[in-house]
């Protein structure tokens, strides 16, 4: 019986346009609203310059607003952040003084699998079944060989660390094969608080400083990165044409001698994988700490000079991201020319990053505090019920809008070409692809996403373990 009610339509439309529980956070439902937009606008441009001929990208430049639109894969470290934050917060909110500790190991490994499980149904059945589709269109095109390795690595949560060579429908899942992978992590944190009975903040730091130093690493030691920096003059000229096209076919062709060298694109992409953003999630992490086991709530709301210092850091450190940014895709550095130091710059450049979530987390702290006049005016602005529907959609959005976009864009090119594009058309390209893409992501929503999480089982309650355990005691004594 749960598993048809878990397919109710009008039950599952109906969630679209409300708040999960009690206890959620308002203001993150227009958080994320906001950011996977901003998600969605970036892959409509992105996907525009790989498909376009070289030197589009300046000619696009110039323009302000779509300078910011290309800034949109940074809203992907939001939606870390929030992870970070309410996975933590929920750990932090089970430890009832000193009662949870040396919890047999059943009711451990009971609590970790369920956790596990939960998030698995949350995240995983959308992304096979776009596996699914990739598969059913290899067996038609006789091809199945040569996309195994892509799938697999899809499957199993490995597609943000390895070199890639194919342009698949569920690339961008990367995203979610790093919050996966996270969660094991968080889970070993999770298992020693449960055994000690206190948040394992150490632990966490200690996690935090080596995932910095393996990052550090990276960037500095991989070999031949630097010949793509990125939002530079020579970025141009090197990430765009993706996709080589063909006058006398009108059609655009992959892996074409003309187009991006794919061994790089797969760098670009393990650059941005794994072990640049799991810090992200643990800054959300450390977020919530700070929420709920620091004085920073009653500090917000006393002292005037507190928040205000809070908030000049939080943008100043939030800022740094988008300042380096703009003055990169400006600069005209010669890639046969670069010094070893412009390669280490380059190479730290994502390291940014982590400054800029830094500075994010603050900024959402004064939020969900109410702290002063900027806290109080993006509570009420990022709680209203507007953002509800674009929350709970964003995840569906998130993974049904590359194919419908490029679609869309290769439509368009073939009609009008290459120089289509400024920043009117770009708007109107942006509606388009909004009216198209939105739709479809409802019925992933109602027909995968939803009755996935309707399926998954209950939330394995700590307290209930802890209140049976004392009144055995009780009845001992």
């Amino acid at each position: 019986m749960k598993f048809f009610s878990a397919f109710n339509p009008i039950r599952n439309f109906k969630s679209i346009f409300s708040r999960p529980s009690r206890n959620h956070i308002q203001a993150f439902d227009g958080i994320r609203a906001l950011a996977s937009y901003w998600i969605f606008t970036f892959h409509n441009i992105i996907i525009y310059l790989w498909l376009s001929e070289h030197g589009i990208l300046s000619r696009v430049l110039p323009n302000p607003i779509l300078k910011i639109i290309l800034m949109g894969d940074s809203s992907v470290d939001i939606f870390f952040i929030l992870s970070g934050f309410l996975v933590y917060s929920r750990f932090l909110s089970e430890l009832k003084g000193n009662t949870i500790q040396n919890l047999d190991l059943r009711i451990r490994l009971r609590y970790l699998t369920n956790f596990l499980i939960r998030r698995f149904l949350r995240l995983y059945p959308l992304i096979y079944f776009f596996i699914l589709l990739k598969i059913l269109e290899l067996v038609a095109l006789n091809d199945l060989k040569a996309g195994i390795p892509q799938i697999l690595l899809t499957m199993f949560f490995l597609n943000d660390m390895q070199l890639w060579n194919e342009y698949t429908p569920v690339a961008h899942s990367w995203s979610v094969a790093t919050e996966m992978k996270t969660y094991f992590i968080l889970l070993y944190i999770k298992n020693q608080m449960m055994k000690t009975g206190k948040d394992s903040t150490k632990l966490l730091i200690k996690i935090f400083v080596i995932a910095l130093i393996f990052y550090l690493l990276y960037v500095i030691f991989v070999p031949e990165f630097h010949r793509y920096p990125l939002y530079t003059e020579p970025w141009d000229e090197q990430l765009c044409t993706l996709f080589h096209f063909e006058p006398e076919t009108g059609n655009f062709v992959f892996n074409h001698p003309e187009s991006l060298d794919q061994k790089n694109l797969g760098l670009w992409f393990l650059y941005f994988g794994f072990h640049s953003r799991f810090p992200l999630i643990l800054i959300g992490c450390f977020a919530a700490f700070i929420q709920y086991r620091t004085s920073f709530p009653e500090k917000c709301q006393k002292s005037k000079p507190f928040r205000l210092m809070i908030l000049l850091i939080g943008l100043i450190l939030f800022s740094s991201l988008f300042i380096l940014r703009t003055t990169h895709y400006t600069s005209n550095i010669q890639i046969e020319n670069i010094t070893v130091l412009q390669q280490i710059i380059i190479r730290l450049f994502s390291f940014n990053r982590i400054i800029n979530s830094i500075g994010a987390s603050l900024l959402i702290l004064l939020i969900i505090n109410k702290a002063g006049i900027f806290g109080n005016f993006f509570n009420y602005f990022l709680s209203l019920k507007i953002w509800i529907p674009f929350s709970n959609l964003s995840y569906s959005l998130y993974l049904t809008e590359l194919v419908p976009i490029f679609l869309l864009e290769v439509d368009i090119i073939k009609k009008f070409g290459f120089d289509w594009i400024d920043t009117r058309n770009s708007f109107l390209l942006i509606l388009k692809t909004t009216l198209v893409v939105y739709p479809i992501s409802i019925i992933t929503f109602l027909l995968i996403e939803k009755p996935m999480i309707n399926l998954s089982p209950e939330r394995f309650k700590l307290e209930q373990f802890i209140s049976g355990k004392e009144k055995k005691k009780k009845k001992i004594k």
